[in-house]
């Protein structure tokens, strides 16, 4: 029997489901993207709940994604203190130089995540994070002036 012919065939069958599998998981948020330079979807984010601790554990941030916005809640064990925190967010291919209030909300595509948060009686702030990756229960993010990354894990929205 020729096997060779065979293991060819397979090896092209299992190729072709791969990348098959692989398109539609991160289509339908299902897979996990791991390169750097990769472009996510916004609904890779909305609807999802993501936690973060220093390793020092002096303080826990979640971080609770909408379609429009990043909520953030700051537990911070020292001062036992919570403070909340509102921003609306957009994803881009680019760091702009102004928020664009029209990309709130909409299916946007992009590796960094813009941010921006409503001062009450004062101008608002901008800024803006790197997605090194989103994954299944793990997200990689980088604030792009500083090389720091920002680890989290991903929580059910029951709290588990």
């Amino acid at each position: 029997m020729n096997y060779r012919k065979y293991l060819g065939f397979a090896m092209i069958i299992i190729f072709s489901s791969f990348c098959s599998c692989s398109y539609c998981s991160r289509e339908k948020n299902t897979g996990v993207t791991f390169a750097k330079d990769s472009t996510f979807h916004s609904k890779q984010l909305s609807g999802t709940i993501w936690e973060s601790a220093d390793r020092n554990q002096r303080a826990k941030d979640v971080e609770i994604y909408t379609d429009s916005t990043i909520i953030i809640i700051c537990e911070n064990y020292r001062k036992n203190v919570t403070d909340t925190i509102i921003f609306y967010y957009y994803l881009s291919d680019v760091i702009p130089s102004e928020f664009d209030f029209s990309k709130v909300g909409k299916k946007t595509y992009g590796r960094y995540l813009v941010m921006y948060h409503i001062l009450p009686g004062r101008n608002g702030i901008m800024s803006y994070r790197q997605i090194d990756w989103i994954g299944l229960s793990e997200m990689n993010q980088k604030y792009t002036n500083e090389n720091v990354t920002l680890q989290f894990i991903r929580k059910n929205p029951d709290g588990e």
